[in-house]
């Protein structure tokens, strides 16, 4: 039986993991306000008033939403190739996993910092801005980053019989990290500001820096390959010899059928799921604001309701479903599928706010 003792025993990187996605979900939607507060009023009278009409919105959302995906694009395509060359990095640095955590973090804390400063010079045009904090978070790998900086750091230090809690762990403290992040947002912004709610958000960032120092060892499991600078820089960034690895691992002869069924999920389940969630994520609080003329606080409360039900939904899927009647994965991913698409379909028919909470 686990014990209260034995869990934290085992606590890591959980605390940086809940921290990081509570910044990343807060300083997410306080971007898109800022952008639409910069496409409605350029003279900067509404950042005075956060919560107020916007005089032309459905301007101002055509302004906004085509550089959300441009941002969104931007902040997905480039830490592809980043996470590629830091895991290559990492692995012959004696398996060091926290700089791998780090860097997402400090390009987080740039990011808000940069959003500070185009709040307080209001003059800076909404592509500018996004550009800005796109910059950040791309190049220093964002969740991406971190996401591969976390599991391998728990593959490397968990006993295999801890393995599976601590994922649950992780993905448990993530869930609730996105619920609180969208929670604190609705209630900061409107009664803060922009420029006070960026310096709440850089201090978060730097409490999970912080956490990351405190909880996580990066202690060399393996040797370091002693190479001078500049033969290590070029063996790391080695394109085909990346692209090589990572297509062995792929392609790598497995039981049955599992290795056809990876490189369908990888190739195409991956895409054809997080691609729309991702699209309907930039655009859902433009959507909602303008068809029922919502405010900050209330698409915070709703988002995290909704966050609540999926969670909800994630553990009966895994706890019932998977594990106690031992459905397929594959069978639980459609029906997951199939509630996805009514659900989009449903954001369409509903006519009054109170719908969406059915």
């Amino acid at each position: 039986m686990l014990t209260f003792k034995a869990v934290m025993a085992n606590v890591s990187v959980e605390p940086v993991a809940f921290l990081y996605f509570v910044t990343m979900v807060f300083s997410g939607y306080l971007n898109t306000n800022l952008l639409l507060y910069k496409a409605c009023d350029p003279t900067g009278e509404m950042a005075q008033h956060v919560g107020s009409k916007c005089p032309d919105e459905a301007k101002a959302q055509h302004v906004v939403a085509p550089i959300n995906g441009y941002k969104l694009l931007v902040q997905q395509v480039v830490p592809i190739t980043l996470v590629m060359f830091a895991g290559t990095w990492s692995d012959r640095h004696g398996r060091r996993r926290r700089p791998l955590v780090l860097l997402p973090i400090i390009g987080q804390i740039l990011s808000d910092a940069l959003s500070l400063y185009c709040t307080v010079r209001w003059s800076v045009s909404p592509a500018v801005t996004a550009t800005m904090q796109a910059a950040a978070i791309a190049c220093s790998g964002g969740p991406a980053m971190l996401f591969n900086g976390i599991n391998s750091y728990v593959a490397d230090k968990t006993a295999e019989e801890w393995r599976t809690v601590k994922y649950g762990m992780i993905g448990g403290v993530i869930s609730v990290g996105f619920i609180l992040g969208m929670l604190v947002y609705g209630s900061v912004i409107v009664n803060v500001g922009f420029a006070a709610a960026y310096q709440i958000s850089i201090g978060l960032g730097l409490l999970c820096l912080a956490l990351a120092f405190g909880f996580m060892d990066d202690a060399e499991l393996t040797p370091s390959d002693n190479l001078p600078l500049y033969r290590d820089v070029l063996r790391t960034i080695n394109p085909m010899e990346v692209l090589r690895n990572s297509y062995g691992v792929l392609t790598k002869r497995r039981q049955g059928n599992d290795t056809v069924i990876l490189c369908i999920v990888v190739l195409l389940c991956a895409p054809l799921t997080c691609i729309p969630l991702e699209g309907e994520m930039s655009v859902m609080y433009l959507f909602l604001r303008y068809k029922f003329q919502w405010n900050e606080e209330q698409f915070s409360v709703f988002n995290a309701y909704q966050m609540t039900v999926v969670l909800i939904g994630t553990i009966f899927a895994l706890g019932i479903l998977s594990h106690k009647f031992r459905m397929d994965d594959a069978l639980i991913g459609t029906i997951a599928a199939i509630f996805d698409l009514l659900c989009a379909i449903a954001f369409f028919l509903v006519t009054q706010s109170w719908q969406l909470y059915i």
